[in-house]
């Protein structure tokens, strides 16, 4: 195959500021698979993003998760070419690399991260991308992979059933038109993919290969490469790798044998570049799949779900571009549009509305998608007590809201809108920053590359939506101020709001528990029954609703708020109010981009380590600053360009005792701040501004804040939380609180800690480990009682004496970024709020560092038990072994070299061969003050039975692995990939796959507001990292690698490390340090097993065409009290008395009878113990555990 034979496309990209180090190349293999590639020479791994458009939408009839279930084979059952998938994964775990895949209705995609490793002078990744692309070419499908894979979308699916945002799309998939693919569910289980193939005769491995055959061709394919390699040694790449797909595989080397001709390659270079919207690889994948059935039909627009999830309402507006009067571009960018809108929380908005009259907590817009060519406009309220009660007058003013905002006499302002939507999608692009996750970026391009893209819209394509004009269009010059076009583009909008937000094309959701003694659940349920889900088991009603009546009829409440379209956005730098300057700027740094091969290039892993500085401490304060490392700029405007910083200040008392009440005080404080705050600040979070007020986790008396953006805007945001928290504190001015607004406030805390309860039992068992072992991390029942005994009385005594109390207060200050603003910053806080720069200078801090995690002491095997979510099957457990403290560098360098060996040993172990549940994590865990090792399960079986597990693992891992080693096996096997590892990227890198290293990290901030991009952004996270660092005193700022101690990894032999093996991580050892914390389902054994056996024959009789009640069938079943005999004697009297024909229910007898017995078979394997394997450990048991009372424990000892 010859170069020649690749198509290249001139594209040139419109790049934000950070990418234009990078060099992008779009070509088509001579297959006809579409190839991105991507050469940034500051990456220190490379990835690659496989997308295939076909998926769930395509499962045969009769077996739902199939598409699921081929995306799982494709990497567990090896290829021609590689028969033995553990290479594979052993092969990517040693390195550090990591994979992963994922199935929607209409697209597959796989990734691959690998670190930047050479052995025998070629990147690992070269050889891993062979056998990644091996599995796509000739896949093998044999049945023992097969079982274990079903096992694990089992699990997969356990997982989901209790979660509310897959509940809540399931529920839209029932709400569909049950003629259309989208209606059926996608996920699979062990029934859909084990127990009906087997009762209907269907050959499972055969409908995978025909599935994997029809689907899996190069017209499907589009792909992502990108690494530090050059574009053309990543075009060689996806040729070598990806060029060899064949369009049929029933006539092998037809394809290549024609690409790599002279005459074709000759005909390639000379021929016209093949227009990039002729590909429409999703168009030409469903668009005749569909046959125009409507996703969407009229039959039903009211669905009521019983669940003890968060109360939740939720809109759906679908859009369908067939038939629209607005092109498919015109669409994407008024439904951006309208989520910016609806979604807006500042004064006048419909959030600021239901807040005010504390009806919910919570408002989320976004787009979801559904199938090719129609998606969803979604808006959702999360209710509080009393807008459950008010459910009426909230879809009232949604839909009254909207005519008066798409009134005539708005136009003007929509106008405006419009204008500075467009400018603010321009400005967050081009300050758009580099991607966290490599893998996750490319998998979204590759998807993305699927859909139509006309040239304009390619040159925008890491911005991912259109844009209404192009600033590289030659008549948009004439564009760069609100004009009469902009007029036009107004009234469109208008016509889209009328078109798309109009009660006819409307689907409500409502979700929540208590449902019966609510007016609106009699006219929503019109009496009908409750049906089943068959597949996440909860109940729920469909019925049509007459949405005019319920709008025309008047409201109880008095309605005396006028909703109003957003005011200016002042938070706009005046630098970018021209859309000239924009276009200058993205023109020169697209210049940069194709030019930056020619540009000398550092990778990020060469250079060294910015640490903030001190510049400043006194008695009551110490201010902290680290430039920006490249700074924007252009050759036009150097200095008008405008810059960022991120400052993040925390003040603490040093008089106020730590109590779960002053934590629940603060809290509050952060809620009021919130209320009070929004409507002026959230203008800002549209421009990529961010901030965060968090209480402090150790339990101290203090809050924090951290803003983020354009320097003068940070400045701004700063002056308004210090201006509203002084005039909270001060008693003149404290009645800015009233009664309401501390209501609403007390109303929010609580239902984010009533939100956090019902998570999955796997995040709940992670943060037990919290509060079992951080001392101020208070339960949850001391935090509702305090919560409780709060009064106006006593948080306005609180907040007096935390922000009045100037010198029992200190201050911590971080600046970062942009120096000019620096201390102005520091200003504005003495000024505002603390005075600090009136106290002394010192050269040490007053605050002294108190430890707050509890250190277990040697020997000592704990455990913790509490109960899950009462509709949550699983349980969960999180096995922590604690290795040292954590400014032991010595301990901490041998914890990691563990994980290390977890990485390659763990999953192998727990969750393939011994199958004991779908999360299985292990590794590195940091706590505030000590290191261990974690190792978490969700499964369904006991916790004790998966404590038992885990210890034979660890005997596994010390007797089968390690104890089998020589010296010299131990160093070449173990300890040199791990020197290599560690030498080529950082530590965090390697422990993604082991779940979160420091769970204090993964906690969200008590008010968090800004786009997701930013809060969870490479910059952010980097801020709060060297912030922790700072606020731990750990002055030397060690990160990545420099935290581990080389000495101890150059001298460590088997010997050495047996010897710290046994004694602290062993689960033989006396002097072991150990706790786990179970979640235990409160669901009973028998309980489960009804519950499956329900569901399965609801999904049969259905699939069958025999029609039961589900309060009927459910009646029956409970009545059968687990025996398949029983349940099959019942269901065919059932019939029978319905005059049912007595033979037909015989033929299907002896079918149901199977099904019975193999779900029975299943269900008996829920709970007891998980499939056992082989051991070849020795019979020690471990020392005895010791169940501890409760989470106070420690507290109180």
């Amino acid at each position: 195959m010859t170069w020649a034979a690749v198509q290249n496309y001139d594209i040139q990209f419109r790049i934000p500021l950070a990418f234009s180090h990078r060099t992008h190349k779009l070509c088509k293999l001579p297959n006809g698979v579409l190839a991105l590639l991507i050469s940034d020479p500051e990456d220190n791994a490379s990835v690659c993003s496989v997308t295939v458009a076909t998926g769930s939408h395509n499962d045969p009839k009769g077996v739902p998760g199939l598409a699921h279930l081929c995306e799982h084979m494709l990497f567990a059952a090896g290829s021609k070419k590689y028969p033995d998938v553990d290479k594979y994964h052993q092969t990517l775990s040693k390195t550090g690399g990591t994979h992963n895949a994922y199935t929607t209705g209409e697209q597959t995609t796989f990734h691959i991260s690998v670190p930047n490793m050479n052995r025998e002078g070629e990147l690992e990744f070269d050889c891993i991308l062979d056998m990644f692309s091996s599995f796509l070419k000739e896949p093998l499908f044999n049945s023992t992979a097969m079982n274990k894979e079903i096992y694990a979308i089992q699990s997969e699916h356990d997982s989901n059933v209790s979660s509310l945002s897959k509940i809540l799309y399931q529920a839209i998939r029932l709400m569909a038109n049950g003629n259309h693919p989208f209606s059926q569910f996608s996920t699979g289980n062990i029934h859909t993919l084990k127990n009906m193939p087997l009762v209907t005769g269907m050959n499972l491995r055969t409908l995978l290969v025909n599935y994997f055959e029809t689907n899996f061709q190069p017209r499907n394919i589009t792909v992502c490469i990108k690494g530090s390699q050059s574009v053309n040694i990543l075009t060689k790449l996806a040729l070598t790798n990806f060029g060899y797909i064949q369009s049929s595989r029933a006539a092998k080397g037809n394809v290549i044998r024609r690409s790599i001709s002279k005459r074709d390659s000759i005909r390639s270079n000379g021929k016209k570049l093949k227009k990039i919207e002729s590909f429409r690889i999703l168009e030409k994948a469903w668009k005749a799949k569909y046959k125009d059935i409507k996703c969407f039909d009229d039959r039903n627009n009211f669905m009521i779900i019983k669940s003890n999830k968060q109360s939740t309402m939720r809109f759906l507006f679908p859009v369908n571009e067939s038939g629209a009067n607005f092109t498919p571009k015109e669409l994407k960018i008024f439904s951006g549009i309208w989520r910016e809108l609806f979604g807006d929380e500042s004064k006048g908005s419909l959030h600021s509305y239901f807040i005010e009259k504390s009806w919910i907590t919570e408002t989320t817009t976004y787009i979801s998608d559904f199938t090719y060519g129609v998606y969803g406009l979604i808006l959702q309220f999360s209710l509080t007590a009393s807008g459950w009660e008010n459910l009426r007058e909230i879809i009232s003013k949604v839909f009254k809201g909207t005519l008066e905002l798409v009134r005539w006499e708005n136009l003007n302002s929509l106008s405006r809108i419009l204008f500075e939507h467009t400018t603010i999608e321009y400005i967050n692009y081009l300050y758009q920053e580099q991607e966290v996750l490599s893998s996750d970026f490319c998998s979204e391009l590759t998807e993305l590359l699927q859909h139509s893209l006309r040239t304009p819209e390619l040159e925008y394509l890491f911005k991912e939506s259109p844009n209404l004009i192009e600033l590289n269009n030659d008549h948009s010059e004439n564009l760069m101020t609100v004009t009469p076009w902009w007029f036009d583009q107004a009234m469109k909008f208008q016509n889209f709001i009328n078109e798309f937000m109009k009660v006819t094309n409307v689907k409500l959701f409502l979700l929540g528990s208590e449902l019966k003694h609510n007016a609106f659940f009699e006219l929503g349920s019109q009496n009908k029954d409750w049906s089943t889900d068959a597949y996440y088991g909860f109940d729920y009603i469909k019925s049509h609703l007459n949405f005019k009546q319920i709008i025309d009829e008047p409201c109880t409440t008095v309605n005396d708020y006028s909703l109003a379209l957003p005011s200016k956005n002042l938070f706009i730098p005046q630098f970018f109010q021209n859309l000239a300057n924009l276009q200058q700027i993205f023109m020169e740094y697209s210049l940069r981009s194709r030019f930056a091969v020619l540009q000398p290039q550092v990778p990020t892993s060469m250079l060294p380590n910015q640490k903030p500085r001190l510049v400043n401490r006194s008695s009551h304060y110490e201010m902290w600053i680290l430039p920006i490392d490249k700074e924007p700029e252009s050759v036009a405007s150097p200095d008008r360009i405008p810059k960022q910083s991120t400052v993040t200040f925390s003040i603490e008392s040093l008089t106020m005792t730590p109590s779960s009440m002053n934590t629940m005080h603060l809290e509050i404080l952060g809620e009021v701040l919130n209320f009070l705050l929004t409507s002026d600040l959230y203008p800002s979070l549209q421009l990529s501004y961010a901030y965060e007020i968090a209480t402090s986790l150790k339990g101290d008396v203090q809050l924090c804040c951290t803003i983020c953006g354009f320097s003068d805007g940070v400045v701004k945001i700063t002056d308004y939380i210090l201006s509203t928290l002084r005039l909270i504190g001060d008693p003149a001015t404290a009645n800015i609180v009233t009664n309401s607004l501390l209501r609403k406030a007390r109303i929010q805390v609580r239902s984010k800690y009533e939100a956090a309860s019902s998570e999955i039992c796997v995040k709940l068992a992670s943060m037990g480990l919290l509060i079992v072992l951080e001392r101020g991390m208070w339960t949850l029942e001391d935090r509702l009682e305090a919560l409780e005994d709060s009064d106006m009385s006593s948080f306005q005594q609180f907040c007096h004496e935390f922000v009045m109390n100037d010198s029992g207060n200190y201050l911590n200050l971080f600046v970062q970024g942009d120096m000019r603003y620096a201390d102005e910053v520091n200003c504005l806080i003495h000024s505002k709020l603390t005075h600090h720069l009136n106290s002394s200078r010192c050269s040490t801090p007053t605050t002294d560092y108190r430890r707050s995690t509890t250190v277990l002491k040697p020997g000592v095997n704990y455990y913790v038990e509490y109960p899950g979510q009462g509709d949550d099957p699983n349980n969960s457990i999180v096995h922590f072994v604690q290795v040292g403290l954590r400014n032991d560098r010595a301990a901490f360098t041998l914890a990691h070299f563990t994980a290390y060996l977890m990485h390659l040993t763990l999953v192998p172990d727990l969750r393939y061969k011994k199958q004991i549940g779908y999360v299985v994590l292990g590794g590195l865990r940091i706590m505030t003050d000590t290191v261990g090792l974690h190792i978490t399960v969700m499964s369904a079986g006991q916790c004790l039975d998966l404590e038992d597990k885990i210890d034979e693992y660890m005997m596994y891992l010390e007797d089968t692995v390690l104890n089998a080693l020589t010296e010299s096996q131990f160093e070449e096997i173990y300890l040199k990939p791990y020197i290599r590892l560690i030498g080529e990227h950082t530590v965090g890198e390697m422990d993604t796959s082991g779940g979160p290293t420091n769970l204090l990290s993964e906690i969200y901030p008590n008010v968090q507001n800004g786009h997701s991009s930013v809060l969870e952004g490479i910059d952010m996270k980097r801020h709060k990292q060297l912030w922790n660092l700072i606020q731990a005193k750990e002055y030397d700022f060690l990160q990545g690698n420099d935290i581990l101690d080389r000495t101890v990894v150059q001298g460590l032999t088997l010997h050495r490390y047996m010897t710290f093996f046994k004694e602290k991580l062993s689960a033989r050892s006396t002097t072991r340090s150990k706790i786990s914390i179970m979640i235990d389902s409160p669901m009973k054994r028998e309980e489960i097993m009804n519950r499956q056996m329900f569901l399965q024959m609801e999904t049969f009789l259905k699939m069958k065409g025999f029609a039961i009640k589900d309060t009927e069938l459910r009646d029956i079943v409970n009545k059968s009290q687990g025996s398949p005999t029983q349940l099959l004697r019942h269901l065919l009297a059932h019939f029978k008395t319905r005059g049912e024909n007595w033979k037909l229910c015989r033929v299907i007898a002896k079918e149901v009878g199977k099904l019975l017995a193999l779900g029975v078979r299943r269900s008996l394997t829920l709970r007891p113990t998980v499939p056992q394997r082989p051991s070849t450990t020795t019979t020690t048991t471990p020392p005895p555990r010791h169940r501890l009372p409760d989470a106070d424990f420690f507290r109180r000892t």
